[in-house]
């Protein structure tokens, strides 16, 4: 049987949960997408074995929004939920992260990050996230802890996760706002022959490029969207989504799957 990743991202909740971003309640659309996720395994039609979350979890970060959403993965998702791999982006807190996703820190307190072995694939994530910015940025003591990480388990196929694209995704507004000085990580990504993957959020939208054998990918929101190829901030109106990633031997595929319809329409789509 072939292994499935489910991967959210860019939540953007606050602890109180009636708050809206453009317009859009983010626990309303978040319940909802965790509610389709959850009919499709009880009705048999898929299932998961890692859950990974990839930033801009709590627009307030807050704790008490940390504490609010591992309460509703545990209590929708079940052991899905409860195990859920984190990294942070742009809109949370490392420290209020960690308190309450406490099995996703590394071994150093300096970053939220992951290395985890799944079936005979290695899952990594990077903390890309800057205090004080809305970029991202990835430290050289960060990028010799993923060389270690690579060069220890080079046998095993990667999927690397981030909350800053280190690649352009032809957004011209977003690619201004991506991971600043990518390229030590990009040539880290090309001298790793085992890295098949690279995905990552903040850009609220569906993107994929690839580039030799690594696939770079960006997945959806489950709340607000963003209109592809635009050059200033636009949002798009369409239902919000997640990846899903399936893992058979040394191959992944891997899809975006949204909502069958848009209950939570943004403000203004200008």
């Amino acid at each position: 049987m072939s292994i499935r990743i489910l991967q959210l991202t860019d939540l953007h909740l606050f602890t109180a949960s009636e708050a809206t971003l453009r317009g859009i309640p983010t626990w309303a659309s978040l319940v909802e997408v965790l509610q389709y996720i959850r009919n499709g395994v009880e009705a048999g039609e898929q299932h998961y074995d890692c859950l990974v979350i990839t930033g801009d979890v709590a627009h307030d970060e807050l704790a008490t929004t940390y504490a609010l959403l591992r309460d509703l993965l545990i209590k929708m998702l079940g052991k899905l939920g409860e195990r859920c791999l984190i990294i942070p982006g742009n809109h949370d807190n490392r420290d209020r992260m960690r308190q309450m996703f406490v099995k996703s820190g590394s071994a150093d307190d300096r970053w939220v990050c992951f290395s985890r072995e799944l079936g005979d694939w290695r899952l990594i994530g990077l903390d890309s996230h800057s205090p004080g910015e809305v970029g991202g940025k990835i430290e050289s003591a960060q990028l010799d802890w993923l060389k270690t990480e690579l060069t220890k388990h080079a046998g095993q196929p990667t999927i690397v996760f981030l909350h800053h694209p280190p690649f352009l995704v032809q957004c011209s507004w977003l690619d201004s706002i991506g991971l600043s000085e990518p390229g030590q990580l990009m040539d880290m990504i090309e001298s790793f022959s085992q890295i098949r993957v690279v995905s990552a959020g903040h850009v609220h939208q569906e993107y994929s490029v690839r580039n030799g054998n690594v696939e770079f990918v960006t997945t959806p929101s489950t709340a607000v969207q963003f209109e592809p190829a635009s050059d200033v901030l636009t949002f798009e109106n369409v239902p919000p989504g997640y990846r899903v990633f399936e893992l058979l031997g040394d191959r992944c595929t891997s899809e975006v799957k949204r909502l069958p319809v848009q209950r939570f329409p943004p403000d203004s789509l200008n």
